[in-house]
């Protein structure tokens, strides 16, 4: 008897580990999924190496907004990068001043100081600063990073600008390192 009750414990356990690890499964897929910042685009907001969650289930659902940050999927990387423009805007960036359909506009979580380090770090923009002006399509996002001159990002031809369904998560928690956790969105 006692042997058949421990066999039933060790089934009720394991049962219960699978569902868990379903449950676990699940979230990780389709709500919050692991990440590593990859690369100083979005310095010094985030970091090389920062490891974070991403908000794929507000990817799913919330409409991208001018300066969300998301992650993007492109080729076969995942880029965390800043809505610029949205859908039918012009825009146009000249002396590092962004216009969307001819006006200028703040863009007040830029480190302007960290710029002009890094700028003088390398001498020069890796990346143009001026883009001239483009209109968006239906469904179409410019994104940009915070590192302006040191992001690979839509001014950039290479790159191009990205559709709605390219934009898998919209917000992220930093997870590591510790003393940096917090939620971006």
């Amino acid at each position: 008897m006692k042997e058949r009750k421990k066999l039933i414990s060790v089934l009720e356990f394991l049962r219960a580990l699978a569902l868990a690890t379903l449950l676990l499964t699940l979230f990780m897929t389709f709500v919050l999924r692991p990440m590593q910042v990859a690369g100083g685009s979005m310095a010094p907001l985030l970091q090389d190496g920062e490891r974070v969650l991403i908000n794929v289930l507000g990817g799913m659902v919330k409409t991208p907004q001018r300066f969300d940050v998301v992650v993007v999927r492109h080729e076969d990387e995942l880029w965390v990068k800043r809505v610029i423009a949205l859908p039918y805007e012009r825009v146009s960036w000249h002396d590092d001043t962004l216009y969307i359909d001819g006006e200028p506009v703040d863009e007040p979580f830029l480190d302007k100081g960290y710029m002009q380090e890094v700028r003088q770090a390398l001498q020069s923009d890796v990346f143009s600063a001026d883009m001239e002006e483009r209109t968006m399509g239906a469904d179409e996002y410019l994104l940009a990073g915070d590192n302006r001159p040191f992001s690979l990002d839509s001014r950039n031809l290479q790159a191009g600008t990205f559709q709605r369904r390219d934009i898998i998560a919209n917000g992220l928690f930093i997870v590591w390192p510790l003393n940096e956790m917090r939620w971006i969105d």
